[in-house]
């Protein structure tokens, strides 16, 4: 079994590499409870695929129309509605276009909860 220091060691290693996937207000609560953990939680967390939120705002400003950034971070029934409305005229688009890193990196945020089963 490996020691706590080995546990950390790889936490932040995790931490580094997807910080910018993640909400920075609960970086430091997301540290602290992932030092608690164990290590079969820590290598599901290894395998989990984040979503970048730099990707979904790119799709969100040349393909917003389709929705695809919604239907990506499992909002279907608000990217239904959106195509349902045309976009509520374009308010839509500005509205996701201002919002798609935000809703990305809490997307990113409750799948690491899920995966940790912390609800």
């Amino acid at each position: 079994m490996e020691d706590n220091n080995q546990i950390t060691e790889k936490v932040n290693i995790w931490l580094m590499a997807n910080q910018d996937k993640l909400p920075s207000e609960k970086i430091g609560q997301l540290k602290s409870t992932l030092d608690k953990v164990d290590n079969a939680k820590i290598d599901a967390l290894m395998s989990l695929e984040l979503k970048s939120p730099m990707t979904i705002f790119l799709l969100a400003w040349f393909v917003g129309w389709l929705s695809l950034d919604r239907f990506l971070l499992g909002s279907t029934g608000v990217g239904i509605a959106r195509i349902i409305t045309a976009h509520g005229l374009g308010i839509w688009w500005l509205v996701d276009l201002i919002t798609a890193m935000k809703r990305t990196r809490n997307y990113n945020y409750n799948l690491v909860k899920n995966s940790l089963g912390i609800f």
